[in-house]
C-alpha cells in the first residue's frame, strides 16, 4: 500500500505473560457486571473511551455494584494509554483478547453479527431508508433485552437486571404505518421506542423523527 515502513510480523501465539495473566482472570461471572464484554461498531470507534465512561457510571449507580472484570477486543481503541489508565484508576481488571483476533471476543462478536443482521432484514423488508440503521440497531437491542435467552434462565435480561416483570404490550411491528387520525394527518412510521414510553416516528413527508405517547399502527 505504501512503501518506506518497515514490516511488521505479529506473532500467532500470545506472549507468555499474556497467558499467565488471562489464567488469573475469570471467564464467567457469577454476579452483576462481575464480567463485561464491551464492544463498539461504526463510526463510535474513536469514542471508545467516552462511551464506557457513559456506561460505567450508568450501570453502577443503577446496580450499586461495579465493573470488575472488561474483556475487550485488542483493536488500538481499547489499549491506547488513557483506556489504560482509566481502568487502572477505578480497579477495572482490562483483558484483551490478542490483536486481530475480534472472534476470540466471541459473546460481543456473535451479538453484533445477530442484530446487524436483524437490521438488514428490517431495513430492507419495509423499505426503511438505511440512514435509519441506528433507530433500527436501537430497537433491536430493545427487543432482544425483552425476549428470552439461554444464558439466563426463565427470565428476559432486562428481568434478570432490573428485577421486575416486563410488560410488553407496548411492542409495535417495526416500519408499520401510523394510521391517520384524519385525512390532513401525514404517514408516519414506528421506528422505536422513547425511554418515556413513548415512540419514535419517522414523518415520510419531512424527513423528521419525533416522539409520541400513543399510536394507532396500521397492522392489516
Amino acid at each position: 500500500m505504501v512503501k518506506g515502513l518497515p514490516q511488521v510480523v505479529v506473532p500467532k501465539e500470545a506472549c507468555k505473560e499474556c497467558i499467565e495473566y488471562n489464567r488469573c482472570v475469570p471467564t464467567e461471572a457469577i454476579e452483576k457486571l462481575g464480567i463485561i464484554h464491551f464492544g463498539v461498531y461504526g463510526h463510535m470507534k474513536h469514542e471508545v473511551l467516552d462511551i464506557f465512561k457513559e456506561f460505567k457510571c450508568l450501570v453502577g449507580v443503577q446496580s450499586g455494584r461495579v465493573i470488575k472484570v472488561l474483556r475487550t477486543y485488542g483493536g488500538g481503541e481499547y489499549v491506547s494509554n488513557k483506556f489504560k489508565e482509566f481502568c487502572k484508576s477505578e480497579g477495572v481488571i482490562h483483558k484483551v483478547t490478542p490483536p486481530y483476533t475480534p472472534q476470540n471476543n466471541g459473546t460481543v462478536e456473535k451479538r453484533n453479527k445477530i442484530m446487524l443482521n436483524l437490521v438488514r432484514c428490517m431495513l430492507k423488508n419495509k423499505n426503511i431508508p438505511s440512514f435509519l440503521w441506528e433507530e433500527a440497531i436501537s430497537i433491536v437491542g430493545y427487543i432482544l433485552n425483552r425476549s428470552s435467552t439461554r444464558i439466563v434462565e426463565d427470565k428476559t435480561p432486562e428481568e434478570a437486571w432490573t428485577g421486575a416483570k416486563l410488560n410488553v404490550t407496548h411492542l409495535r411491528i417495526f416500519g408499520l404505518l401510523r394510521r391517520k387520525l384524519d385525512d390532513k394527518g401525514t404517514p408516519h412510521i414506528l421506528i422505536g421506542y422513547h425511554s418515556t414510553r413513548g415512540y419514535k416516528l419517522y414523518e415520510l413527508e419531512s424527513g423528521q423523527v419525533f416522539t409520541s405517547k400513543e399510536v394507532i399502527c396500521d397492522e392489516n
